[in-house]
């Protein structure tokens, strides 16, 4: 609230509690003292009330006291110091810290998914799941530290204020202790652990403090997936988790070399939408890394290497059938992508998708075939010439979404998780490619 005090007196009178007799330019109580009159200028007084219309504090504003808090601040961030959006900013009022809050948690969520109109229902999801995470923060100290971490992160690298990015951290940090607290003590609030280890998986993907770190908080969510059961996930908030999850934990299973259990029949989607071609081609992802599994460990469950060589091709060609349904339904494939520019990028040009949800289905569907042609050569002869060449066009096909994809930080992280899937995938010759890319994202 901003008022003006009533008093119409000179600045000297106000401050002595005097009565004024307002004589221009200079009131009579100054003239007989000697003393130079300093005006009739107002400050303005700023005062806060909380929701309860209680008044908590109030800061009087001149132009000598902005001169001065400017200068503190400069000297603070010349410092390298802390952040000015510290705790003890924080601390002066709850109403304070939730309207900040909630400007910041809106700009990660348009960050994260801006365009909710064109959004594939699984990222549509995702955004859904984010705005209930922050409701649910409000009662839980875990989400909200976890929330505040990554969304004080989304709005440092989209103002590139690395003070901000530097109190990101210190959530995070304070986020990981209470995580460790919460699972100690046994907390069965499963769905919030499961939302906040998922939220630090993001945080890491953006700003990885390790190549593999994000890989710890996405095994977190699997295993209270599996321990909760699917019929948990079959409606409410749950299956908005389920959803929002589903892609990124078969990336790390990919990477963790273990089959997805999302896979087994009790977990796979059953409703209105099991038939698009969006769909058909996640149930294709999903067994990926169980057939990468059963190859390399030769497990004593299955059946002869035969089989599993007809299985891997089988899957190949519904992988590729499902991709050219889905690239159909789009127009044709002579008009998909549907523009192409010249770029700077490693192939020389670069792909301009008009909807972000086909820029990631995409680059699944390439970094999937690269995973599943690199195991068919390693394990059988024959396919090195043919699919060697295919890889090296999926990667100039994913390379060239590279660019598009930094301009959002959904795709930038559903990329990320399909680029260190693909990476675990091919050959270690080709690997630093993907690693070199995943890099160029993180920048």
């Amino acid at each position: 609230m901003v008022c003006v005090p009533r008093s119409k007196g000179c600045a000297a009178c106000l401050s002595k509690h005097v009565k004024c007799d307002e004589v221009r330019p200079e009131c009579t109580r100054c003239q007989k003292s000697g003393r130079r009159c300093p005006g009739y200028h107002k400050e303005i007084i700023l005062k806060h009330y909380d929701a309860d219309g209680s008044r908590t504090n109030s800061f009087k504003s001149s132009l000598e006291q902005k001169d001065h808090m400017v200068r503190r601040s400069s000297t603070n961030c010349s410092k390298g110091s802390k952040s000015l959006i510290t705790d003890k900013l924080f601390s002066t009022s709850p109403s304070v810290v939730s309207i900040f809050t909630n400007q910041v948690v809106s700009t990660m969520i348009v960050a994260i998914s801006p365009e909710w109109q064109v959004l594939l229902p699984s990222q549509r999801y995702t955004r859904i799941w984010l705005q209930e995470v922050i409701t649910r923060a409000e009662s839980d100290t875990l989400l909200r530290s976890s929330a505040r971490a990554l969304s004080l992160l989304c709005l440092g690298i989209t103002t590139g204020a690395q003070d901000v990015m530097i109190v990101a951290q210190s959530n995070y940090t304070s986020a990981l202790k209470k995580m460790q607290s919460v699972i100690s003590r046994g907390n069965q609030a499963f769905a919030n652990i499961q939302s906040a280890a998922m939220l630090l998986a993001f945080y890491e993907l953006l700003r990885p403090s390790s190549r593999q770190a994000w890989i710890q908080h996405a095994g977190g969510v699997a295993s209270i997936m599996k321990i909760r059961g699917p019929a948990v996930y079959t409606k409410g908030f749950d299956k908005i988790c389920y959803m929002a999850m589903r892609n990124y934990l078969v990336s790390d299973a990919i990477i963790s070399g273990t089959a997805c259990f999302l896979a087994e029949a009790d977990w796979i989607l059953q409703d209105e939408q099991a038939q698009e071609p969006p769909e058909m081609m996640f149930r294709c992802h999903v067994k990926l890394p169980g057939l990468l599994h059963d190859i390399r460990n030769k497990t004593a469950d299955q059946s002869s290497p035969q089989k599993l060589h007809t299985k891997a091709l089988a899957l190949r060609e519904q992988m590729v059938c499902c991709f050219h349904t889905w690239v159909l339904s789009k127009g044709s494939l002579d008009a998909f992508p549907p523009s192409c520019v010249n770029s700077g990028s490693l192939y020389g040009y670069a792909y301009k998708f008009s909807e972000l949800q086909s820029l990631i289905l995409y680059c699944s569907h390439y970094a999937s075939l690269i995973v599943i042609n690199n195991i068919i050569m390693e394990s059988w002869e024959g396919y090195r010439l043919r699919f060697m060449d295919e890889c090296n066009k999926a990667a100039a096909e994913i390379a060239a979404c590279v660019d598009q994809a930094q301009s959002s930080l959904l795709t930038n992280l559903s990329l990320k998780f399909w680029l260190q899937a693909a990476a675990h995938g091919c050959a270690p010759s080709d690997a630093s490619w993907f690693m070199n890319t995943i890099q160029r994202l993180s920048h």
